[in-house]
């Protein structure tokens, strides 16, 4: 992922995208409980490979996104921030 660039360029999936990838491992799995469809290795390495190739660009955006909101709430104080009132 920061081979490819995409750590400048901060844009956060749609939720869409999110479903897409976990969709098939769902189904997999609920087709192999059901006794539908037998799961293999092959059709888990499959979905595997599809989920985890695609949930960085979903994560490190997120993550980065908000790391950045917390550096500017530690740059930027609340006003009421030391304030103490008494009763």
């Amino acid at each position: 992922m920061p081979l490819s660039g995409a750590l400048k360029r901060l844009r956060i999936p749609k939720p869409g995208l999110l479903i897409a990838v976990i969709l098939p491992m769902v189904m997999d799995a609920v087709l192999n409980d059901t006794g539908i469809h037998s799961s293999t290795t092959m059709t888990r390495l499959a979905t595997g490979l599809v989920f985890g190739g695609v949930m960085p660009w979903c994560i490190v955006p997120l993550f980065i996104e908000a790391s950045l909101q917390l550096i500017q709430k530690k740059k930027n104080p609340s006003p009421d921030t030391g304030v103490r009132m008494h009763v």
